[in-house]
């Protein structure tokens, strides 16, 4: 099995998770818009939040690391809007292009990785284009792996992400790099990748 069947399977089989995830958690979000239909005070905003923050995560996290077949620019950004809502983060999206595109899923997951450099908050930046770019302004967090030698073995759950994003990256045939500049501000951004002449 090489790279590119490698992601598809994974793409697939979390495809599938979130599908059959996203039906129960519509249901439970719509039973309890039934039950505290006349009011149960903070109960129930604290439960109505949990439920949004939830279907909102599934959403993202079923075209993220989903095959996005079918996926646009403008429903990548209504999806991570609501992803962010409440979030100690902001998103600012330059003009999305229309139409839908494979780059769409690299920048969701580009989405995240920017996140994950930046736990604490921040802003982050969007450029959709055919080299993607999301820069993240915040405080800083270093994610780099000391490997001794078994690298994938050494990752943590925190360190996967940029692993799996520039995985993506290079099976579109791109490169993912990312650049700090300064102590507050981060750039990812997806390059094609540069081959030598024949």
């Amino acid at each position: 099995m090489d790279d590119n069947d490698a992601l598809r399977l994974a793409a697939l089989l979390c495809s599938r998770l979130t599908h059959d995830l996203a039906g129960p958690v519509g249901a439970v979000t719509n039973g309890l818009d039934l039950v505290f239909g006349h009011g149960a005070g903070d109960a129930e905003a604290l439960t109505r939040a949990a439920g949004a923050q939830l279907k909102n995560r599934l959403a993202f996290f079923r075209r993220a690391y989903g095959t996005g077949e079918g996926l646009s620019w403008d429903e990548a950004r209504r999806i991570s809007e609501a992803y962010l809502a409440g979030s100690h983060h902001r998103l600012i999206w330059s003009e999305t292009p229309d139409g839908g595109s494979p780059l769409v899923r690299l920048v969701l997951n580009m989405i995240l990785c920017a996140m994950d450099t930046t736990p604490a908050g921040g802003t982050l930046a969007v450029i959709p284009s055919r080299e993607p770019e999301v820069s993240a302004d915040g405080e800083l967090e270093d994610l780099s792996i000391a490997s001794t030698g078994n690298f994938y073995q050494e990752l943590s759950p925190r360190q996967v992400q940029p692993v799996f994003t520039a995985h993506l990256a290079w099976s579109m045939g791109l490169d993912l790099d990312a650049d700090a500049t300064g102590a507050r501000r981060i750039v990812w951004h997806a390059k094609a990748i540069k081959r030598d002449p024949i």
